[in-house]
């Protein structure tokens, strides 16, 4: 007997939700042939989780849930992720392949088991984490850093990112078009994170 044929819908992405709901609707295929991937699962909230997990046990298709229970957390009622790898069959990763600096890779592994410290000194050792008194001190470096990083690197390699207030990001524009002592397109871009904790700046190698 020939495999069946692949669906139009294979290899397409969809969020949670829209997923969810194009089933619901019979606008997107869902069987015992059916495999659905989620990723960042660890985000997803046990509402959703819920109604995903019972859309594609009704119709008897497959889930693979990828994600890091460490990582961000839903906003909504969470914690599933984590309670699943106690229940079902799981693989973990283990080795970290985004970069092959051995150094880089125990500073993540250290971040992500709970070592904030380690991962701190490593990064301040080399030059890419810096500390300041106080937040306009800090803002005073961030701009000096990103001019030299201009001088070395394209603008369009090189970014400012901040968790602070919009008069902030104000700020630091400002301050870095003082120090080019002519108007500038603004360079910062806002970042919000659940993590209250930026790199303003970093070359990578």
């Amino acid at each position: 007997m020939p495999p069946p044929e692949p669906s139009s819908q294979a290899g397409r992405v969809h969020t949670l939700d829209g997923y969810v709901n194009a089933v619901g609707h019979e606008q997107a295929p869902l069987d015992a042939q059916t495999t659905v991937y989620l990723d960042e699962a660890g985000m997803g909230d046990t509402h959703r989780l819920a109604g995903l997990t019972a859309a594609i046990d009704e119709r008897g298709g497959s889930l693979v849930l990828v994600g890091d229970a460490r990582q961000l957390p839903s906003v909504g009622a969470g914690g599933m992720f984590a309670r699943l790898q106690e229940r079902v069959p799981c693989a973990e990763l283990c080795e970290v392949h985004r970069t092959a600096d051995p150094a880089e890779r125990e500073a993540w592994r250290a971040l992500r088991d709970g070592d904030p410290a380690q991962a701190m000194a490593h990064y301040r050792e080399r030059g890419e984490l810096q500390f300041a008194d106080t937040r306009v001190e800090a803002v005073d470096q961030a701009a000096q850093r990103y001019l030299e990083l201009t001088d070395t690197h394209r603008s369009s390699e090189v970014a400012l990112m901040t968790d602070a207030s919009n008069a902030e990001v104000d700020a630091l524009n400002r301050r870095v078009q003082a120090l080019q002592n002519s108007v500038a397109i603004s360079p910062v871009r806002r970042w919000r994170s659940a993590i209250r904790a930026t790199r303003l700046t970093r070359a990578n190698a």
